[in-house]
Formats: structure tokens, sequence, C-alpha cells
């Protein structure tokens, strides 16, 4: 399960992934912001929705129940990468919207299954 918690100005959220900590997102967008970057409107479309059940199915190997659709956008999002001994391999990571990044492990039409990222 993830919690929200609400500091001034940001908000830390908790990962489905262990050696995912301290993840923050910074700058959120107004509606005007979000339909000028091609999205309709501030809540969860039916592909949004698809998407984050098969993510959530594939990669963590659990079902969600989404409850509110409604979404925030936000200009960026910062962490920390634990290794396997709970000690920081990357510290704050920080990626902003439009930014290329390249994942390890993965490629088109994979599943999400077998990975070693």
């Amino acid at each position: 399960m993830n919690y929200l918690i609400i500091l001034v100005n940001k908000i830390t959220i908790q990962s489905p992934l262990e050696n995912y900590t301290n993840i923050t997102v910074h700058g959120k967008w107004n509606l005007q912001t979000i339909k000028k970057s091609g999205f309709s409107d501030n809540k969860l479309d039916d592909n949004m929705i698809s998407n984050l059940s098969w993510s959530y199915h594939n990669y963590f190997n659990k079902n969600i129940l989404i409850i509110d659709f409604k979404i925030s956008f936000y200009q960026q999002v910062t962490f920390d990468i634990l290794d396997d001994n709970n000690i920081t391999s990357k510290t704050e990571i920080k990626i902003h919207v439009g930014d290329v990044i390249d994942v390890f492990g993965t490629s088109d039409g994979d599943d999400g299954g077998n990975n070693d990222q």
C-alpha cells in the first residue's frame, strides 16, 4: 500500500519497491499545464487505469483497486536507490518531465518478467 505524506510544497511517496526510498515529487502542475501537455484533465482515463493495473500486476506481482480517479501531475521526481545491503547506491536521482532515460533490462514489448534492472 502506498502512503502519501504531505509536506510544505512537496509530497513524499512510499514505493512498492523496498530499494527506492525518499521519493519526492515537486512542482505540481495546474490544469492549463496538464492540458498543454496533451492530457485531457486531472482524472485517470481508461488507458491510464489499464496501464497502472498492468504495471502493478506484471512488475510488482500485485493487484490494485483504484478508488479515486483524480490524478496530480508534477514537474520532477527525486529518489534514492538502496543496494542489497540497504546502503544508498545512488543519491537523489532527479527526473524531470521531458527527460530521456534508459531503463536497463527492458525492451519494447517486454512483459516485465525476468528483468534484471
